[in-house]
């Protein structure tokens, strides 16, 4: 997925500034926390990875 589409998805939240790394499971990019005005790691599952036993634990985000 393009750094486009991936701001376009979290507008609002994040804005993804370059792509620090790939592995296995996911691609991890460095992003600006547009609510916390802070910078961020931001990984996104690949395919293989996206299912609801294994996404739970990543939807809690940053604490308000």
């Amino acid at each position: 997925m393009s750094i486009t589409r991936l701001n376009a998805a979290l507008e609002g939240r994040y804005r993804i500034e370059s792509e620090l790394g790939e592995g296995g499971m996911a691609t991890v990019y460095l992003a600006e926390d547009i609510k916390h005005e802070r910078t961020r790691g931001v990984s996104r599952a690949g395919f293989v990875a996206c299912n609801r036993a294994s996404t739970g634990r990543f939807l809690g985000g940053t604490p308000d």
